[in-house]
């Protein structure tokens, strides 16, 4: 009895190790079929190629038409190493190939609008990673980098409100207009973008000095001769990101940057924050909104809005209310909705008289005279109403409104004083200065002298049609108080 227990218990463990080797056979065979596909799919797909093949320039290349030199041995070894530098940092370069399926279509729009090659979109990759708030140490800011005085002679509005550096649309255009300036001076696109980053009269200094005008024989500071040609080895690895492993589905792309914009006339001004919460919405979405009145394109968007926030279904209209202070383009809006001059308009308060209705297909929309409050209290209240033509001039005294108007320029904008009217200095005394501006602005009575007021009326007249320039009577820290 206890040997054919042996035996059996014998049998049952062979059965056993002959399961499990047929088990682990078949394990293996499936494990190499799995190898076989996943080592089919990486080597046709994901494998990356090793760094000597990604240096390997089998195919001439060329940048803003014309062809880089890399018979040149000297010319080769400086863009293999700014290749190979870019390939170290992977992580990077996909930022960057993310990034510009973000901006390089309105790019690309505005480089073809200005008639310039295609590949100068590469220069903002360079310079700013296509990161809009990026700035250097030694001030340059925005996509294209652009030092202040550079901004603002190519047509950028920089202060300590506004920096259109970081404005994809305003920086691009401005950066065409400098590198077509930079072209035209040196008639050659490696030379130009050289001038971009060391600056014109450096390079032309350069040239001078070293008697040849030929880029690559040119000996110039490291980080220029290093920047032309990071460029070129940005364009060489963004055109064929396959080639060098960087496999991208179409989900991977950041989605093209789109957006609203709604401009809304005001004397005024007013923090964002104040007007979200007055409409109920978040400071973000207000951001968004900002339109033209003169553009038919741009109110429908705000339209639109309108429609959506008020949750209405296509079969009911909306009806829409413009509220607003006196004079300041609430007319102008409606008939850019309306599609006609439904609504009068004027450079005056109190052209609109009475709750007018205007209907569209889709809408009703009121336009209503503008209102002010009861009492105009504070003083400031009623004189920075004045000032900004939200009264009627019947309303108001010349000369105190003007006397209030010119104090706040000398304390807050002396500089566009000084400008508008060729003053070397502003004087101390409120009395000699209008006394000046009248005098330039040939405000006399009988005899030569001075008439105060017809000053004042011109100094007032000249602030509301922008003539001094840009200017804010009131700031975000103070707008409370006085409200």
């Amino acid at each position: 009895m206890e040997f054919k227990n042996n035996n059996k218990q014998i049998g049952i463990i062979c059965l056993m190790r002959l399961v499990l080797y047929c088990w682990c056979v078949f394990f293996a065979i499936t494990l190499s079929s799995f190898a076989d596909d996943t080592n089919k799919i990486y080597s046709n797909e994901f494998e990356l190629p090793s760094l000597i093949e990604c240096v390997r320039f089998s195919e001439p290349l060329f940048f803003c038409g014309n062809q880089v030199p890399l018979y040149r041995q000297d010319v080769r070894e400086r863009l293999e190493k700014e290749v190979l530098l870019a390939l170290w940092d992977r992580p990077q370069v996909i930022l960057w190939i993310k990034r510009a399926s973000k901006y390089f279509p309105h790019m690309e729009k505005i480089i073809n609008q200005a008639d310039l090659p295609d590949d100068l979109k590469y220069v903002a990759v360079i310079e700013s990673g296509l990161r809009p708030h990026v700035s250097s140490h030694k001030g340059a800011v925005g996509y294209w980098q652009f030092m202040r005085p550079t901004g603002k002679m190519y047509g950028l509005k920089i202060n300590y409100k506004i920096d259109e550096r970081r404005n994809l649309f305003k920086s691009t255009r401005s950066a065409c207009k400098y590198l077509k300036e930079l072209n035209r001076q040196f008639d050659d696109w490696f030379l130009s973008v050289a001038a971009y980053n060391m600056g014109a009269r450096g390079l032309k200094n350069q040239i001078k000095v070293q008697e040849t005008d030929e880029f690559y024989s040119l000996y110039l500071s490291e980080e220029t001769q290093r920047y032309v040609f990071k460029i070129i080895a940005a364009k060489f690895i963004m055109e064929n990101p396959q080639k060098f492993g960087f496999i991208f589905q179409k989900q991977d792309y950041y989605p093209v940057f789109e957006f609203d914009k709604i401009n809304i006339n005001s004397s005024r001004q007013l923090p964002i924050a104040l007007v979200a919460k007055a409409a109920g919405v978040s400071f973000r979405t207000i951001k968004a909104l900002a339109i033209t009145g003169r553009n038919p394109k741009e109110t429908k968007r705000a339209i639109e809005y309108c429609q959506r926030i008020t949750k209405k279904n296509k079969a009911q209209k909306t009806k829409i209310m413009v509220i607003g202070i006196p004079n300041t383009g609430k007319s102008t809006i409606i008939n850019s909705i309306v599609g006609k001059k439904a609504a009068k308009t004027g450079n005056v308060p109190a052209i609109t008289r009475h709750n007018q209705r205007m209907a569209t297909k889709d809408i009703d929309i009121y336009d209503t005279p503008g209102i002010l409050w009861p009492v105009l209290e504070p003083k400031l209240r009623a004189d920075i109403l004045a000032a900004s033509g939200a009264i009627a001039s019947t309303a108001m005294d010349y000369n105190d409104t003007g006397a209030f108007t010119l104090n706040f320029l000398i304390n807050n904008y002396p500089d566009l004083l000084k400008t508008r009217y060729k003053f070397d200095k502003i004087s101390s005394d409120r009395t000699r200065i209008i006394e000046e501006i009248g005098k330039k602005r040939g405000c006399l009575k009988k005899g030569g002298k001075i008439d105060i007021q017809r000053a004042y009326e011109m100094l007032i007249n000249e602030l509301r049609q922008g003539k001094l320039g840009r200017i804010s009577f009131e700031k975000p820290e103070n707008i409370e108080e006085n409200l």
